[in-house]
């Protein structure tokens, strides 16, 4: 008798960041030893942090209305993919949706924005 396993995902769209050209930031490279010595004299050998300064997006907010869908995409196919060599099979993917309100003076109006993909994976266990 064939039977089958069922998962469930989710998987949330961000919303996208608001960049406004770069800024230099530094990012921990690795760790030195360092040798130090005290106020009475005597030393020790100590781990310190090195950073590197690089160039990055200055990121001054987030869209309420523009989604990072490059992000969702990217993330979506790393997990699918190793559900698929697992032995999974995607059978639905619905997308979940919220409601967003704006109110501009004397005129208000709502509209819909995708939120969630639930995607649905059966595996079959039983031959």
């Amino acid at each position: 008798m064939t039977q089958f396993q069922y998962k469930v995902l989710s998987f949330k769209l961000l919303e996208k960041p608001i960049v406004k050209g770069t800024k230099k930031q530094k990012i921990k490279a690795g760790m030195k030893q360092e040798h130090r010595t005290g106020l009475l004299g005597g030393g020790k050998i100590v781990e310190v942090p090195v950073y590197e300064e690089h160039e990055v997006p200055n990121i001054t907010g987030f869209s309420n209305t523009e989604s990072d869908v490059q992000a969702l995409t990217k993330d979506m196919e790393e997990v699918l993919n190793k559900m698929a060599a697992e032995g999974w099979k995607v059978i639905s993917i619905e997308p979940i949706l919220r409601g967003q309100y704006s109110d501009f003076g004397n005129r208000s109006y709502g509209y819909s924005l995708t939120d969630v993909f639930v995607v649905v994976l059966e595996k079959q266990i039983g031959f």
